[in-house]
């Protein structure tokens, strides 16, 4: 496994609540899905941000292909890397068509009018995603799943080669919750790195390669969903008792809370 991404003891600290992250190392590599769990308020989506330059590290250093992101311009991180928030929406309401075609902006040149080129890429990532029936809705008419599906697409028009993604499946129905997840993992084997947070457990040890777990800010445990996904592990970092099985139909762990009261 290629790594492309890098965190070399990363650490951020926001000024307004004292929230601190603890000199974070990580790696990413080409054809894999990483999904970065733990509990509410842990420093998930803050260190999906640094690994987009959204946020810089008070200490340390986030590369990619080995250069730091500050070496790279914004066109260039944005051929490199796509990011997607956990509410993310366009600043105009567009047709779901256009939406998409914003994510080829990178690749565009001069005045930035799309090509043949671009639209080929456009049809095929809206058809990837399952929403080329919405291609001339406009945005506000859409559903939150809806809307979902066509924000990931306008990221995956840019062809990056790492995707960073925060709670992409939040508001979709399972259908298209699983479409998603087995999308994401397809795209990682064609040479791309995928990083995703997100609190579904089982999604993230049914799809993700590598597990990153979070708490409090720092990171506690990385490996296979089967070396994270541990009753003792996970129990300890979201401070409640949680259960651990093998899915009957896949063999990959499977997370369940007691019933209140148990």
């Amino acid at each position: 496994m290629e790594n492309i991404l890098t965190l070399a003891q990363c650490s951020f600290a926001y000024d307004v609540d004292g929230f601190f992250l603890s000199s974070v190392n990580m790696e990413a590599g080409l054809g894999k899905v990483h999904g970065i769990v733990g509990p509410n308020g842990s420093g998930k989506s803050t260190l999906l941000r640094l690994m987009a330059g959204i946020l810089r590290p008070t200490e340390g250093e986030v590369s990619i292909e080995g250069s730091p992101l500050s070496a790279f311009s914004r066109r260039e991180l944005a051929r490199k890397a796509a990011f997607l928030p956990q509410q993310a929406a366009a600043s105009f309401d567009l047709l779901a068509r256009d939406v998409v075609s914003l994510g080829r902006y990178p690749h565009q040149q001069g005045l930035g009018f799309p090509g043949a080129e671009d639209e080929v890429v456009v049809e095929r990532v809206m058809r990837e995603t399952e929403c080329e029936n919405l291609a001339d809705r406009y945005l506000s008419t859409l559903s939150g799943g809806e809307r979902q599906r066509v924000m990931i697409a306008s990221i995956l028009a840019q062809e990056p080669k790492v995707l960073l993604l925060d709670e992409p499946s939040s508001s979709l129905d399972i259908h298209h919750k699983a479409h998603i997840f087995g999308l994401l993992s397809l795209l990682s084997r064609r040479e791309m790195a995928v990083v995703l947070v997100t609190h579904d457990l089982n999604m993230a040890a049914e799809y993700c390669d590598q597990l990153f777990l979070i708490s409090e800010g720092m990171l506690l445990h990385q490996g296979s969903p089967g070396q994270v996904m541990r009753a003792d592990i996970l129990s300890q970092a979201y401070g409640a008792e949680l259960r651990v099985a093998t899915h009957p139909l896949t063999g990959a762990p499977l997370v369940a809370s007691p019933r209140y009261g148990e």
